[in-house]
């Protein structure tokens, strides 16, 4: 009877240590957004155009980028490049913006879809 007792114990938590394990492994999830800012004019990546990164949810468009903030600000590198890292698994906008022009695209990281790396603006 006592070794009965004691193995549901055991059993308990294992299952307990597990539950916790998934829960922390849920929670540290996080992605990222890498994408090329492209111009339609002179059909080349562009430099320096400014990039931002928007959340969705709670939020109307006109809405989201009121505010700067640095974290959410990023410029293209010389070969266009942007990249925001450790997102939460949620949607966003990402808008460009180069001279005097804005790109508005949708965004949706998810469990099944961490890492978004071929993301294209064209201005």
């Amino acid at each position: 009877m006592y070794s009965y007792i004691i193995g549901i114990f055991i059993f308990f938590i294992i299952i307990a240590i597990f539950q916790n394990r998934n829960k922390k492994n849920n929670i540290d999830e996080k992605g990222k957004i890498l994408g090329v800012v492209y111009s339609k004019l002179t059909n080349k990546e562009v430099e320096g155009a400014k990039v931002r990164i928007g959340n969705i949810e709670g939020k109307e468009k006109g809405h989201i980028f009121k505010t700067e903030e640095e974290s959410n600000v990023y410029f293209t590198n010389e070969k266009g490049e942007f990249e925001f890292n450790n997102l939460e698994l949620k949607s966003y906008w990402i808008m460009v913006e180069y001279k005097g022009k804005k790109v508005l695209k949708m965004a949706k990281l998810s469990a099944d879809n961490k890492n978004i790396d071929d993301m294209l603006l064209i201005v």
